[in-house]
């Protein structure tokens, strides 16, 4: 009798990463559809109960628009959680205090350990700056404590630090939970390995921290036993004291104008939201619900002042198109886009003007418009 035996565990293991990964990429798509269409709508809550807390003088109204502010705001770090697993979070490298974020998500992060987790901040005031993406760190750190929640299901308590060490700025998230072998620390990076059950996790949050971290210049360590917890470490170069940019003080008055602003947006909520508050501002407003449509009126109505633009709109042309073709048309007019996911660094490389991320605020837009306007004198 003649026989043969082939081991199929591997071919095995890779369709088994294979399907998961074409089912993380649908629910990704899906997710940041979702997350997209609810950041124009956070843009018009987060708007308008802006214009509500300044403009209401009965104190007790006043009060609840900025508790509507304040739990939009939160709504828009969720949503960036969600564009950060879709792929689709708009990348902002700038110069952070290493203890904001953290000290701005902290009752995002309670909520997120639960009742049973108790949160630790031990944070140094000389930590230092560095340089990344605010919402990426955000994210990383509550993916390392939900992580440390997983590690500790009969409750327990988990510590984030801050401090300096030498020229880097670091971060940990510390907890006492189950902890891990030098096997599993020595796989801990590889994207899809994961110790939780089958459909509690993808394998790839891990893996998320280290590219970020790597990304930004950094470095990260994981220090863990069995039985007696896990420190992840993140290092980040600090930032000289020059590279830190200067606080700007702000009167509480908004940039105003009267100048001529054609507004490109395909969400009528959105449009509407951003045609009151420029003529609020004392602007003289056109509005367009495409680019076809823009480039028609830009042709037919006079000469603008700025041409204002949603990123994503429906049709051949999109907004960083119609920006390319605004700028061959009218080189002297200047154009700012604005987007939900899209990626605000290679938009930036082909624009003048840094586009407006969504959701964004009255101010942002008040600002970023004058300062398009206004650059054209010089």
């Amino acid at each position: 009798m003649v026989g043969g035996l082939r081991d199929v565990t591997e071919t095995r293991l890779k369709e088994a990463k294979r399907l998961q990964a074409q089912r993380l990429e649908a629910i990704g798509q899906l997710t940041g559809g979702v997350a997209h269409d609810f950041n124009n709508l956070l843009t018009v809550l987060i708007g308008t109960a802006e214009t509500l807390a300044d403009e209401v003088s009965d104190p007790r109204l006043s009060a609840v628009a900025q508790l509507n502010h304040k739990a939009s705001r939160q709504g828009a770090a969720l949503t960036r959680q969600l564009l950060t697993f879709a792929g689709r979070q708009p990348l902002e490298p700038a110069a952070l205090n290493v203890n904001g974020p953290i000290l701005a998500m902290e009752g995002l992060l309670s909520s997120a350990l639960g009742e049973t987790i108790v949160l630790n901040l031990q944070l140094d005031p000389a930590a230092g700056h560095m340089r990344a993406d605010a919402a990426q760190l955000e994210a990383c750190i509550v993916n390392l404590c939900i992580n440390a929640r997983d590690a500790m299901p009969d409750g327990g308590s988990v510590t984030i630090s801050t401090e300096q060490s030498a020229s880097d700025a670091v971060v940990r998230i510390s907890d006492k939970g189950v902890g891990m072998d030098a096997e599993t620390r020595a796989k801990a990076f590889e994207p899809f390995f994961t110790t939780k059950p089958f459909g509690k996790g993808s394998g790839l949050g891990l893996s998320m921290v280290y590219g970020f971290v790597r990304q930004s210049g950094g470095r990260i360590e994981i220090e863990s036993e069995p039985g007696k917890g896990t420190i992840v470490s993140l290092y980040f170069p600090r930032l000289a004291q020059t590279e830190i940019p200067a606080e700007t003080s702000s009167n509480g008055k908004l940039d105003r104008g009267s100048e001529r602003i054609l507004i490109v947006e395909d969400d009528p909520m959105v449009r509407e939201f951003a045609e009151g508050t420029l003529l609020s501002l004392g602007y003289c407003v056109t509005c367009a619900a495409d680019a076809t449509e823009a480039l028609r009126k830009l042709e037919t109505e006079g000469s603008f002042d700025l041409v204002f633009s949603d990123v994503v709109m429906p049709g051949a042309i999109d907004g960083h198109a119609l920006a390319g073709e605004v700028m061959k048309q009218y080189p002297l007019l200047p154009v700012i886009l604005t987007t939900g996911y899209a990626d605000v660094e290679r938009i930036s490389a082909d624009s003048k003007f840094r586009p407006l991320v969504k959701p964004y605020s009255r101010r942002q837009l008040a600002e970023a418009l004058r300062e398009a306007i206004d650059s054209r004198d010089h």
